[in-house]
């Protein structure tokens, strides 16, 4: 059975975000490690002082990697090889309309959402919307990008 009334001592929470140093800590970092240095970490009494440690040292004797950490935990990152499912949303809000496709729909044309089913215009809404009828009786409105001409 869970405890329902836990608490935690003021010393408890201070040394959870202190270093034995007694700076302040920020939040972990998962590193993993090639199996043979692992082993000479796991075997080490103190491997997570070692560790900051020899970080905080690689820091201090590169400055420029140092500056260069503070400016993109400022700017946004921009990934140069998105997922897929990154790259299929950019591209279903910032493609640009078909050229070979009418801006407007008119009434009765036939159309196909992007799911595939084929349907027809039953009339514009405006705002760049249309009412849709589909073969199976459903009726929703949606916007032109997402309607594609039935070729015949």
């Amino acid at each position: 059975m869970s405890n329902s009334n836990p608490t935690q001592s003021p010393e408890f929470i201070a040394q959870q975000t202190k270093a034995r140093d007694g700076a302040r800590l920020a939040k972990v970092i998962g590193v993993r490690f090639p199996v043979g240095i692992d082993t000479l970490l796991q075997s080490l009494p103190d491997k997570t002082d070692f560790i900051r440690q020899a970080v905080i040292e690689k820091l201090a004797r590169e400055p420029q990697v140092a500056v260069e950490v503070e400016v993109e935990a400022i700017a946004p990152k921009i990934d140069p090889n998105p997922t897929r499912k990154e790259r299929r949303q950019k591209l279903s809000t910032t493609r640009p309309p078909s050229k070979s496709e009418p801006d407007e729909l008119k009434p009765e044309q036939l159309i196909h959402n992007p799911a595939g089913w084929r349907g027809w215009v039953d009339k514009p809404l405006g705002g760049d919307r249309y009412q849709v009828t589909f073969e199976n009786g459903l009726t929703d409105d949606y916007p032109r990008h997402l309607l594609r001409l039935q070729e015949n």
